[in-house]
Protein backbone atom coordinates (compact mmCIF):
# COMPACT_ATOMS: atom_id res chain seq x y z
CA UNK A 1 0.00 0.00 0.00
CA UNK A 2 1.06 3.52 -0.71
CA UNK A 3 1.30 5.87 2.19
CA UNK A 4 -1.02 8.83 1.85
CA UNK A 5 0.43 12.33 2.08
CA UNK A 6 -0.42 14.15 5.24
CA UNK A 7 -3.61 16.14 5.06
CA UNK A 8 -3.11 19.91 5.16
CA UNK A 9 -3.40 21.40 8.55
CA UNK A 10 -5.55 24.48 9.08
CA UNK A 11 -2.50 26.71 9.58
CA UNK A 12 -1.00 25.56 6.18
CA UNK A 13 -4.19 26.38 4.25
CA UNK A 14 -3.90 30.14 4.78
CA UNK A 15 -0.20 30.59 3.98
CA UNK A 16 -0.49 31.16 0.18
CA UNK A 17 2.26 30.64 -2.37
CA UNK A 18 5.94 30.26 -1.68
CA UNK A 19 8.53 32.54 -3.24
CA UNK A 20 9.68 29.82 -5.65
CA UNK A 21 6.12 29.20 -6.86
CA UNK A 22 5.60 32.92 -7.47
CA UNK A 23 8.89 33.21 -9.40
CA UNK A 24 8.03 30.21 -11.57
CA UNK A 25 4.56 31.61 -12.27
CA UNK A 26 6.04 35.01 -13.16
CA UNK A 27 8.60 33.41 -15.50
CA UNK A 28 5.88 31.43 -17.27
CA UNK A 29 3.70 34.53 -17.54
CA UNK A 30 6.60 36.54 -18.93
CA UNK A 31 7.27 33.90 -21.59
CA UNK A 32 3.60 33.88 -22.57
CA UNK A 33 3.47 37.68 -22.82
CA UNK A 34 6.68 37.73 -24.89
CA UNK A 35 5.20 35.12 -27.26
CA UNK A 36 1.98 37.07 -27.69
CA UNK A 37 3.89 40.29 -28.33
CA UNK A 38 6.03 38.58 -30.97
CA UNK A 39 2.92 37.33 -32.74
CA UNK A 40 1.29 40.78 -32.63
CA UNK A 41 4.40 42.53 -33.97
CA UNK A 42 4.81 39.99 -36.79
CA UNK A 43 1.15 40.40 -37.71
CA UNK A 44 1.47 44.20 -37.82
CA UNK A 45 4.59 43.99 -39.99
CA UNK A 46 2.92 41.53 -42.38
CA UNK A 47 -0.16 43.76 -42.60
CA UNK A 48 1.99 46.80 -43.39
CA UNK A 49 3.93 44.92 -46.09
CA UNK A 50 0.70 43.60 -47.61
CA UNK A 51 -0.73 47.13 -47.74
CA UNK A 52 2.40 48.45 -49.45
CA UNK A 53 2.34 45.62 -51.99
CA UNK A 54 -1.33 46.18 -52.79
CA UNK A 55 -0.72 49.93 -53.23
CA UNK A 56 2.14 49.18 -55.64
CA UNK A 57 -0.04 46.78 -57.61
CA UNK A 58 -2.87 49.30 -57.76
CA UNK A 59 -0.49 52.07 -58.88
CA UNK A 60 0.96 49.79 -61.56
CA UNK A 61 -2.50 48.87 -62.77
CA UNK A 62 -3.46 52.55 -62.99
CA UNK A 63 -0.24 53.40 -64.85
CA UNK A 64 -0.81 50.58 -67.35
CA UNK A 65 -4.40 51.72 -67.92
CA UNK A 66 -3.23 55.28 -68.57
CA UNK A 67 -0.40 54.12 -70.82
CA UNK A 68 -2.76 51.84 -72.74
CA UNK A 69 -5.19 54.69 -73.33
CA UNK A 70 -2.38 56.98 -74.49
CA UNK A 71 -1.03 54.34 -76.87
CA UNK A 72 -4.52 53.62 -78.18
CA UNK A 73 -5.03 57.31 -79.01
CA UNK A 74 -1.51 57.96 -80.32
CA UNK A 75 -1.65 59.93 -83.56
CA UNK A 76 -5.41 60.39 -83.36
CA UNK A 77 -6.39 64.02 -83.78
CA UNK A 78 -10.09 63.60 -84.39
CA UNK A 79 -12.09 62.54 -87.41
CA UNK A 80 -11.37 64.17 -90.72
CA UNK A 81 -14.35 64.79 -92.95
CA UNK A 82 -13.49 65.87 -96.49
CA UNK A 83 -16.70 67.45 -97.67
CA UNK A 84 -15.31 68.93 -100.86
CA UNK A 85 -16.40 67.42 -104.12
CA UNK A 86 -13.45 65.98 -106.02
CA UNK A 87 -12.92 67.65 -109.38
CA UNK A 88 -10.39 65.15 -110.62
CA UNK A 89 -9.63 61.51 -110.06
CA UNK A 90 -7.31 60.79 -107.12
CA UNK A 91 -3.68 60.16 -107.88
CA UNK A 92 -3.21 56.35 -108.10
CA UNK A 93 0.31 56.55 -106.74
Amino acid sequence: MHPQPPSPTPDRLGQGFSLVELMVAMAIGLLLVAGVMAVVLNTQRSHRELNLASQRIESGHFALEQLGAEIHHAGFYGRFYDLSIPTALPDPC
